[in-house]
This record gives C-alpha cells, structure tokens and sequence, in this order.
C-alpha cells in the first residue's frame, strides 16, 4: 500500500482529471485516508458486502411497492420500513 501511495503522488501531475485514469489517479489522492483504513486494523472489513446483501430485501420491495393500491397499504408499508 505504501508503494501505491507514493506512486499516485508521482503520477498525479502527470494525468488530465478529465480521463478516465486522471479520474481514478485523483480520487484515490482525495479518498487515501478511507481506502487504506482496512490495513490498519484488522477488524473492518474491506467492503460492506454483508450489509449490502441485508438491506437488498428492503430495497427491492420499495421499489416494488411504489406503487400501492391503497392509502392503508401505504402507510402500512411506510410504518413497516420506518421500523427498519
């Protein structure tokens, strides 16, 4: 990690922000602090997959449940994902 941290400062003013690579090359310049944290302590995971996949239920269903028939399905709905 400390070789791509050098090497990013290197390449930075070399790369047009407005191409893809300058885009990547600049975020990891503004996010370092963020995308290194997970190698400096083994008790955060490197992604948020587990809790992606506990909220995908809840996601799924209010974009399938838009649409209500009824006021009261509605605001059955709305108190049930308030509770969430």
């Amino acid at each position: 990690m400390r070789r791509i941290g050098e090497r990013r400062y290197a390449v930075g003013p070399k790369v047009s922000p407005d191409s893809k690579f300058g885009e990547t090359v600049f975020y990891t310049l503004n996010q370092w602090e963020y995308l290194t944290r997970s190698t400096e302590d083994g008790r955060l995971a490197i992604d948020n997959n587990l809790l992606e996949g506990d909220i995908r239920i809840f996601a799924t269903g209010r974009k399938n449940w838009l649409f209500s028939n009824t006021v009261e399905g509605a605001r059955a709905s709305a108190v049930v994902y308030s509770l969430m």
